[in-house]
């Protein structure tokens, strides 16, 4: 495969869209075609996705059964039309701005594998990951690779968090390969997990992993 290839992009938007905003340019000129996940009343995501020309589609699936923020769940839902065809997707977050020239990176780029990059906080921090993390913030897999789940894509948690834990488990090691890629990452890691505006959920989401030994599993749904 080379970066020709038809690449779709998704991606998750709830009260984000000044975020947005600035990224969205970019990932739409560079995409083929893009998709916006959000909720039905957040008319600022809307209205931005309506003037740039690009795909929305809206869910309630963020806080059904309980749940502060669904993300893993929502991205299932919108992912499934996706994966009926062969094309490459690429999922990210919303604050991440890449390169305009990033699609020069994926040349060679073959199914069988999960490709990640490195993000900078603010284009000058890098940020570090565990080396045997592959996180959510930027993915590029295609739909006929054989390492995908297909029922869920996704697995569901309470919170926007461990849901790329899980799916990065998937590919072995050895495939999950790191683009060369420089992403600039706008907004601040870990504040958003549960929400905008919701981080005393997450303060105490980490008590609570801190009280049962580090242990995470009772987060999902």
């Amino acid at each position: 495969m080379t970066n020709g290839a038809n690449m779709i992009g998704l991606t998750v938007c709830v009260n984000y869209a000044a975020e947005l905003a600035v990224t969205l340019p970019v990932w739409r000129d560079s995409l083929d075609s893009l998709v916006v996940v959000t909720i039905a009343d957040d008319r600022d995501t809307m209205q931005l996705c309506l003037r740039a020309g690009v795909g929305v589609y809206r869910t309630d699936a963020f806080t059904r059964d309980g749940a502060a923020f669904n993300k893993g769940r929502a991205m299932n839902e919108a992912i499934g039309s996706m994966l009926t065809r062969p094309q490459w997707l690429c999922v990210f977050d919303a604050d991440i701005l890449p390169p305009a020239d990033w699609r020069a990176a994926t040349a060679g780029i073959e199914a069988g594998n999960l490709y990640g990059a490195a993000r900078w906080q603010d284009g000058i921090t890098p940020i570090s990951d565990p080396p045997d993390e592959m996180p959510g913030f930027f993915w590029l897999f295609h739909t006929r690779d054989p390492h995908l789940p297909r029922d869920p894509t996704f697995t569901s948690w309470q919170h926007a968090g461990n849901f790329d834990t899980v799916f990065k488990d998937h590919w072995p090691p050895a495939n999950r390969i790191k683009l060369s890629i420089r992403l600039n990452h706008l907004g601040q890691p870990g504040q958003h997990w549960h929400g905008r505006g919701n981080r005393q959920k997450m303060l105490d989401m980490y008590a609570e992993r801190e009280r049962r030994g580090g242990d995470w599993r009772h987060e999902a749904i």
